[in-house]
């Protein structure tokens, strides 16, 4: 592991050193690539990060963003606009830069499944492109649907009816672990966001939070060993939302570096080992958290209600 760790960090430097127009910069670089090498034994996996490995980590993830242009599906999109606003990025990694207006997207029939999440860019998307959406339980073979549901009913909580169910449904999203467990998470923080309250409380929604605080930490671990790196790194991601003062593990942040492809993305798991643009735009968010622990919080939910 630790010899993979090695060539794949190298195997990116040399890429940025081949492409690179100062080729001082580049053997300055490999220096600093090779005093991190030192760091990486199994004792000193947690001393700080070389700020400017991982600034070189997401100028290359964002050329990967870069290469797929208007190929990108807007689901992801979605997210990407959310790291432009929080992270000052530039203007062509918004939404509206790529795909236009919510109107834009509705007269597309093939987008269907994004309409619901549109209120993400746009305060006027109709929320009646998400009432439809049904609640299902995380054993159904359609286990997707129970999250977005829990997610999008947070999304609208303005002017959708919140049912007494929904809480027994965010709690079993929550037990259920992996994508439930990050999508309930998040929508708990968006219920917050939206200043929407939820009916006959029986837990406490802060106690809740710290709650999932312990379980997304879990999660990635657990899915660090599985090189699970689309889940790692959306645990990691919402877990930095809710609680911007957490400080990720730097072993956890050296892991996904070690994970950058050539391309400059990275992939979902081990047997999904191609360039995804989910989990490269996931591990972006993380990195630049990561170099930006103390930028206003923006929420997620463009001018949340």
């Amino acid at each position: 592991m630790l010899a993979h760790r090695l060539v794949s960090i190298v195997g990116n430097e040399i890429t940025m050193f081949k492409t690179s127009t100062k080729y001082w910069y580049g053997f300055f670089f490999m220096g600093i690539v090779l005093s991190q090498m030192a760091c990486l034994s199994p004792k000193n996996t947690n001393l700080p990060v070389n700020r400017m490995l991982v600034q070189a980590a997401v100028d290359n993830g964002l050329h990967y963003i870069d290469s797929i242009g208007i190929a990108m599906h807007p689901i992801n999109a979605l997210l990407l606009d959310f790291l432009q606003r929080k992270y000052d990025l530039a203007n062509k990694y918004s939404f509206a830069h790529n795909f236009g207006t919510w109107q834009t997207i509705r007269r597309q029939q093939a987008y269907a499944s994004v309409w619901p999440y549109l209120r993400l860019v746009d305060e006027t998307a109709p929320s009646s492109f998400a009432q439809d959406v049904a609640y299902v339980s995380p054993t159904d073979r359609r286990a997707n649907k129970g999250y977005e549901y829990v997610m999008l009913r947070a999304i609208h909580c303005d002017s959708l009816l919140i049912l007494p169910s929904y809480w027994m449904q965010l709690l079993e999203q929550s037990e259920a672990g992996d994508y439930h467990l990050t999508h309930a998470a998040l929508a708990l923080q968006i219920l917050y966001e939206n200043n929407c309250t939820l009916p006959k409380l029986p837990k406490n929604m802060a106690t809740l939070q710290e709650q999932h605080k312990k379980q997304l930490n879990d999660v990635i671990a657990k899915n660090k060993a599985l090189a699970n790196t689309d889940l790692m790194a959306e645990a990691m991601a919402i877990l930095s939302y809710i609680f911007p003062s957490h400080r990720h593990k730097n072993a956890d942040i050296r892991y996904l570096l070690a994970r950058q492809r050539l391309s400059g993305a990275w992939h979902a798991t081990a047997v999904h080992a191609h360039d995804n643009p989910h989990t490269s735009i996931l591990v972006l968010w993380v990195l630049l958290q990561y170099l930006h622990p103390n930028k206003d919080f923006v929420p997620m939910v463009y001018k949340a209600i």
